[in-house]
């Protein structure tokens, strides 16, 4: 006497729930996780077959593996939540649906973006030491460390009209460091740049035009 399967039971995924991490600047063909499912059923009843709803990831129908399709971008959508189907080979074949949760990972791709490239201002050649006049600022699209901007003045050429002015690091807050005069100096040109902390960073710069205004401190 034989006994045949007579009772079809739902195929069923294992160690739910299902949340994966992929960093962004992942390939496409990236295997992000692989799925697996179970029946208690014999023969073709228990014959597995995997889909997957989304656009941006495959699955291979036999083995589960799911893979990159398009690039990511966190900066666009940091986490996707894909519907993953496991039918089984009766007639009709009963399905599970589960959800996978794959959340996108930060990856340092974003340089800081100063809100303008050329900064001026002008200030009286007799303004005190110490006192605040501008700020730059730089907007980094990344997150944690690599998104939080530093700020530092350029001085590749070594040249003394840096030592005029104190930039902020942490604020881009620019003062002046030191008595000004515009008989010796009436325009005055910086480079600023902003740099991330990511690993590696990434930087931008930027221009600040200074003109001093005329205080009549000269004697005929």
């Amino acid at each position: 006497m034989s006994t045949k399967d007579n009772v079809n039971s739902p195929p069923y995924f294992k160690d739910q729930p299902f949340i994966v991490r992929v960093p962004e600047d992942s390939p496409i063909g990236f295997h992000v996780v692989t799925l697996k499912a179970e029946d208690t059923d014999q023969g073709t009843n228990a014959q597995l077959t995997y889909s997957i709803d989304s656009k941006e990831f495959n699955i291979d129908n036999a083995t589960g593996l799911i893979t990159l399709r398009k690039n990511l971008d966190r900066e666009k959508q940091s986490s996707y939540l894909v519907a993953v189907t496991v039918s089984d080979g009766a007639v009709p074949p009963l399905n599970t649906t589960t959800q996978l949760e794959i959340i996108v990972d930060d990856v340092n791709d974003n340089p800081p973006k100063f809100s303008t490239q050329n900064y001026t201002a002008s200030i009286p050649e007799d303004i005190p030491v110490g006192t605040s006049f501008m700020q730059v600022s730089a907007i980094d699209l990344d997150v944690g460390n690599n998104g939080i901007v530093d700020y530092f003045l350029n001085n590749s050429n070594s040249s003394p009209v840096y030592d005029l002015f104190r930039l902020d690091r942490t604020s881009g807050t620019l003062r002046v460091n030191s008595k000004l005069d515009r008989e010796q100096h009436p325009i005055i040109e910086l480079n600023v740049f902003a740099r991330d902390r990511g690993k590696p960073p990434l930087t931008s710069s930027a221009l600040i035009t200074i003109s001093l205004t005329d205080v009549n401190d000269n004697a005929p």
